[in-house]
């Protein structure tokens, strides 16, 4: 719909969003690319973060530059709030020692300008005003989780610092009424195995009915198009469990499940994630529609 678009009119589909990463990367060549985070909570800036690494791996025998995350949408986060320029921009605590975060110092002036350029959105500046000007601190946060190197046989690797204390704090947007539906992952583990994965998470508190979880694996093969590389989703709900492939409902197969209510465990055949030299996953709880906790995305690079 906008006519100053790289392609106006170009159909809103995953594969045209890749592709006119690359061709925008690979015209550019840029050393740093500065993008969203893979914790945020706003699907939107997700997919532009996975996006952005496929393309870089589609690219990558031409251009490897360095990455930079930079947070926005995050529970309860940043704080304090409001207009604060002469404060520090701190990262979530949950987050403060799993990523290795790093930090640009701003001048007076160029806090001015960061204003000027948020005052700039008017359509989310108006209703969000006290939120976006939160940002507006004496520095800049950017930070990228490590990247997950999975061995087969070895111990199971934890994505997540626990979460206890963490999901005990209810996100903002919920009412009293789904706060007392709210479960929270608490605990995420990998493992491979000679030709499965097992993901295990452990749970706030068991499901209630019109609540559930889904386990995100989206695979990627040099050489073979992501499109056409399994977008594995795992949901998890109150006595149901189903398996997706982009949307499409698929029969279990070898995949093996145990369902307890605090404890979550999937095996699933490396074959069925198309056999992938790299695995993105993330996962997230909700009631219905209505997101309730997420697990920030990562990046496993599966060994053989």
């Amino acid at each position: 719909p906008y006519q100053e678009s790289l392609r106006p009119g170009a159909p809103h589909k995953a594969e045209e969003i890749l592709r006119d990463l690359k061709y925008v990367i690979a015209r550019f060549k840029p050393t740093k690319i500065f993008l969203s985070h893979p914790a945020d909570h706003n699907s939107d800036h997700i997919a532009l973060y996975l996006f952005t690494l496929v393309a870089t791996w589609d690219l990558n025998t031409r251009l490897t530059p360095s990455l930079h995350p930079y947070l926005t949408h995050f529970k309860r986060w940043p704080t304090p709030r409001g207009y604060k320029p002469a404060s520090l921009l701190r990262p979530p605590k949950i987050y403060r020692y799993l990523i290795p975060w790093e930090e640009s110092r701003l001048t007076q002036r160029y806090t001015a300008t960061k204003l000027l350029a948020i005052k700039h959105h008017r359509s989310q500046y108006r209703p969000s005003h006290r939120y976006l000007r939160s940002f507006v601190r004496k520095n800049e946060l950017f930070g990228r989780p490590p990247v997950v190197l999975l061995k087969p046989d070895s111990k199971a690797y934890a994505l997540t610092a626990n979460r206890t204390q963490f999901v005990t704090q209810l996100p903002e947007h919920l009412t009293t009424q789904l706060g007392s539906r709210f479960v929270g992952v608490e605990e995420e583990f990998m493992q491979l195995n000679s030709e499965t994965l097992t993901a295990t998470i452990k749970l706030s508190k068991p499901f209630s009915k019109n609540v559930g979880l889904s386990l995100y694996l989206f695979g990627y093969r040099q050489g073979r198009p992501f499109a056409n590389m399994p977008k594995i989703n795992l949901r998890f709900s109150y006595r149901r469990f189903r398996i997706f492939d982009k949307n499409q409902a698929l029969d279990r197969g070898d995949l093996r499940i145990r369902q307890r209510p605090l404890k979550l465990t999937a095996q699933i055949p490396l074959k069925t994630l198309g056999n992938p030299q790299i695995l993105l996953t993330g996962a997230r709880t909700s009631f219905g529609r209505v997101p309730l906790d997420w697990i920030s995305w990562r990046t496993l690079v599966v060994s053989k």
